[in-house]
């Protein structure tokens, strides 16, 4: 097994060229059941804006700087074990219950006040819990996301993936 924290990193360029992906799962070794294409995004460091340079048009000079050096890099045909696809099919349910019971609570607390016609302060309580569903949401929905998932993200740069604690069975395939 890998080490863990140990990281490899892997030309992005030959990574999004590559016609064919190992046939293991690079997180748990198992037998590819499911392929999947995803884009990794580089995340190049931010410049900190100074107190005197924070307008609008500074601000948008800089961030289309900091846009201009972010480099996509395409993944396809990457192996998704089952319990992978599990995992993943797992969260995106759950965003999905949090978010849609979450939306669906804070309407009923709406419709109720709206029918009944006067102030309920017992209605305060679907109402809360709906919103905290809705902002819980977003944390299950990233934990889905493909790349938090197969251990991969890109350097500062573009130019490498890293993946975090790759299989044997996936490494010794791809990493050259």
């Amino acid at each position: 097994m890998t080490e863990p924290g140990t990281e490899y990193a892997v030309d992005a360029e030959w990574l999004a060229e590559r016609a064919r992906m190992p046939d293991h799962c690079a997180r748990h070794g198992a037998p590819s059941v499911q392929r999947v294409a995803f884009d990794l995004q580089s995340r190049p460091p931010k410049e900190r804006a100074s107190v005197v340079n924070t307008n609008a048009l500074t601000t948008y000079a800089r961030m289309a700087d900091w846009g201009s050096r972010v480099r996509i890099t395409k993944v396809r045909d990457w192996p998704l074990c089952a319990s992978c696809v599990r995992t993943r099919r797992s969260w995106r349910l759950l965003s999905r219950v949090l978010g849609y019971g979450g939306l669906g609570l804070i309407l009923l607390a709406i419709v109720l006040r709206l029918v009944l016609g006067e102030a309920v302060p017992e209605l305060a309580i679907p109402l809360v819990v709906g919103v905290l569903l809705g902002i819980a949401a977003p944390f299950a929905f990233a934990r889905a996301g493909l790349a938090r998932l197969v251990g991969a993200r890109t350097s500062a740069d573009g130019a490498k993936v890293i993946l975090r604690d790759p299989h044997p069975a996936f490494r010794d395939v791809l990493v050259r």
